[in-house]
């Protein structure tokens, strides 16, 4: 399922254990269902690796996992992003605890 819906730039807000941290969630979809982004936050760019997006009522969910660099460790993650409108919320769940994200969509997909 290709869902441009959820394409566009997110400012996003997420809650670590250093305390409340922004950065960019950057999410693309391609004609064939296959979904790319990226997580710009604490001072990198994180590829992500995307599941396929699916519906839940109004919503389009697609499953995130990556690696962040904190406290000089990478820390791996995964988190059922959920798409609303304009908005993404989410919690990645990590092995030192959980971080919860959400975002606004600044900039559509061009």
């Amino acid at each position: 399922m290709g869902d441009t819906m959820v394409d566009g730039t997110y400012r996003a807000t997420l809650d670590t254990p250093l305390g409340r941290k922004t950065g960019t969630l950057t999410v693309a979809c391609s004609g064939d269902g296959r979904v790319s982004g990226t997580l710009a936050a604490l001072g990198k760019r994180y590829p992500l690796v995307c599941g396929a997006p699916r519906r839940e009522g109004p919503s389009t969910v697609v499953p995130l996992s990556g690696k962040l660099s904190m406290l000089l460790q990478t820390v791996p993650f995964t988190c059922d992003a959920r798409f609303d409108g304009n908005r993404v919320t989410g919690t990645a769940r990590t092995p030192y605890g959980d971080v919860r994200i959400e975002g606004e969509r600044v900039r559509a997909r061009q």
